[in-house]
């Protein structure tokens, strides 16, 4: 059950809102609440709100937050009044930074409930595993690989951030990555990019600064290509240069496509 909430959060609208979701409390496992929109809450409603959270907990369940508002609210932060309510943190509400987060944190418990594993376990990679390098020569492969470095991340940990410089592209060789849009103090989830993808083309073709957060999903490895590398390898060999761009360039027109049919 997902319910954005607005407005403010007193006795009389939460009670309302416990009476409407009554049933709900009963059956459902999870109810994750947008907190976006809410202006105020106080007392009563942060009681209110544990009970609904306790009922799901018997279930072995959980109420789940999600894009607390940020800055302060009444003179005091929003999330801290929380905590210091004991609303939130240890066994209390989870609070999750998107609404994607959270319905991908329930997904997730579902699954591992009914014995589907979640964890990360592909074998690793190679250049050649990806689309983007599909039928490259041996030798245009290695020349590829002159340009390209590994990295790995840990769960959780951050590639990078908005507004940081760099010039490289990012193939997954295992795991994956959240793509995260920073707006008005919270996430907006943009794409969770996994296995035999990539990312970071945009500032591979522009050498502009990156406009979103990336963080690693689960345990991550990934190929690194360098623009700068890539431009000392394509004045050597002009072929590898317009072999690349032209698969990005296709790469790209498939998403933005895909992009419209989600539009539409």
């Amino acid at each position: 059950m997902v319910c954005e909430l607005q407005g403010n959060l007193f006795f009389g609208t939460t009670d309302q809102l416990f009476t409407q979701l009554e049933s709900d409390l009963r059956t459902k496992r999870f109810i994750l609440m947008d907190m976006r929109r809410v202006r105020s809450i106080d007392y009563t409603a942060v009681r209110l709100l544990e009970q609904m959270h306790q009922e799901l907990a018997e279930r072995h369940g959980q109420l789940l937050f999600s894009q607390m508002p940020s800055g302060v609210l009444e003179g005091r932060d929003f999330e801290t009044y929380l905590k210091e309510m004991g609303l939130i943190g240890g066994k209390g509400v989870k609070i999750c930074d998107t609404m994607d987060s959270a319905m991908e944190w329930m997904e997730e418990q579902i699954l591992t409930a009914h014995g589907v594993s979640i964890e990360q376990k592909e074998k690793l990679l190679e250049l050649k595993d990806f689309s983007l390098f599909r039928e490259f020569s041996e030798e245009e492969l290695s020349n590829i690989k002159e340009c390209v470095s590994e990295v790995s991340l840990k769960r959780e940990n951050r590639l990078f951030s908005t507004g940081d410089s760099g010039d490289e592209m990012f193939l997954v060789r295992r795991g994956g990555v959240r793509i995260l849009l920073p707006v008005a103090g919270n996430y907006r989830h943009l794409a969770t990019v996994s296995q035999g993808s990539f990312f970071g083309e945009l500032a591979f073709i522009d050498n502009e600064t990156r406009s979103t957060d990336v963080d690693a999903k689960w345990d991550t490895d990934l190929y690194v290509l360098s623009r700068r590398r890539f431009n000392e390898r394509s004045r050597a060999n002009a072929t590898i240069g317009v072999l690349v761009f032209a698969r990005l360039a296709k790469a790209i027109a498939l998403r933005l496509r895909d992009t419209n049919a989600r539009i539409e």
